[in-house]
């Protein structure tokens, strides 16, 4: 339980919009919420245990790991700016991959997009990786790519078989 108290407390320093990539229930979600409101230190920590209750459900290891993930510098956002410079790449080898990014980013102003790439491309032939183009490029790609993260929670077996089976079913 302590393991999942901690946890709890690594979520609730979280940056908010971090905690917004887990799909998480919307108790948790709520739980969380009101811990950063909480100013009290006995009221925290009882609202950091109820969190811990609500968290039973799942691995507490695998929430560790996804936790530390998360915050910032971490795995989920190394990913996302590596796959950012990836597809940056590949949009300043090919204009038509304008096309992948459409897809994969309906909302973007693909103009802007065609600008930035042209940008990039004029002030060093698409070669200067340092060009501060070439950074907002990487940047704009990196934003859209972490807004749209989304991940699941580690559940544990014993929990899944239990909401799946209640106990009243397998008498």
């Amino acid at each position: 339980m302590e393991a999942l108290q901690a946890v709890g407390e690594q979520l609730v320093s979280l940056p908010a919009e971090r905690v917004a990539w887990l799909a998480l229930p919307e108790r948790l979600h709520q739980a969380i919420a009101e811990a950063r409101r909480i100013a009290s230190f006995e009221g925290r920590r009882r609202q950091l245990q109820y969190i811990g209750r609500l968290l039973e459900a799942y691995e507490p290891e695998g929430m560790a790991e996804l936790v530390a993930a998360l915050a910032p510098g971490g795995a989920v956002e190394r990913h996302c700016w590596a796959e950012a410079e990836a597809l940056a790449r590949r949009f300043l080898a090919d204009e038509a991959f304008v096309g992948v990014l459409r897809e994969r980013f309906p909302t973007a102003d693909l103009v802007h997009w065609r600008r930035l790439r042209r940008a990039v491309v004029m002030a060093e032939g698409g070669e200067g990786r340092a060009l501060p183009e070439w950074q907002q490029l990487v940047s704009e790609l990196g934003r859209l790519l972490l807004a749209g993260v989304r991940l699941e929670l580690p559940r544990r077996v014993k929990a899944i078989e239990e909401e799946e089976f209640p106990q009243s079913d397998r008498e």
